[in-house]
């Protein structure tokens, strides 16, 4: 009676832990069911904001060297991309002018060292297959729980109408600082502001 009691015991532990087990894997199921939701949801914020900006946002793996990318910045109908073999490949199929080869590569240089934040300005084509233009890009790095560096977050965003407005700029302020103090009068004026700035 009593070795019949205790199997009866043992039977119904057994039982319990058996459903205990299946209620939690559901749970779990359900859970890992609402992770992904969540995770789909953010992905499409995401993208949906990176069309609505004027920057193009990349994640750059630092291990495995491989940049991930939904896209250029305006481009509703981009796909993801996953570029390896980065900053190297850039260079290789001339996505990077000669002239600023020297600033891309240090741009990844900082990220894999672990610096924080960076920033470099770059003469790259346009979407990787058009024109070279000037862009500005901005990284913030990420780290595992040992403080070592994971990824990078980067974005770039095209700056080449500025760029050309600050050196048309310059030529003009050289152009006319070899003209005689005292026979030019020049004046400065802010069309955005719409006000006088100087006189000299």
């Amino acid at each position: 009676k009593t070795a019949f009691t205790l199997l009866l015991i043992i039977i119904g532990f057994s039982l319990s832990a058996t459903g205990f087990i299946i209620w939690q894997y559901r749970r779990n199921e359900r859970l890992t069911a609402q992770d992904k939701e969540k995770l789909r949801v953010s992905e499409e914020e995401y993208r949906i904001a990176t069309q609505q900006s004027n920057k193009t946002i990349a994640r750059y793996d630092i291990k495995t060297k491989t940049l991930y990318q939904h896209g250029f910045a305006g481009d509703s109908t981009a796909e993801n991309h996953a570029y390896q073999n980065i900053p190297q490949k850039a260079i290789d199929e001339e996505i990077v002018a000669p002239e600023s080869i020297a600033n891309y590569l240090n741009l990844y240089e900082q990220i894999s060292s672990g610096i924080p934040n960076g920033q470099a300005d770059i003469f790259m084509r346009e979407n990787y297959i058009g024109d070279y233009r000037w862009y500005h890009a901005d990284f913030t790095s990420i780290f595992d729980e040992n403080g070592a560096p994971m990824h990078a977050i980067i974005s770039f965003y095209d700056i080449t109408e500025s760029r050309e407005q600050a050196l048309a700029y310059d030529l003009w302020q050289q152009s006319i600082s070899v003209l005689s103090a005292d026979k030019t009068t020049v004046i400065e004026h802010n069309l955005t502001k719409d006000k006088r700035e100087s006189i000299r």
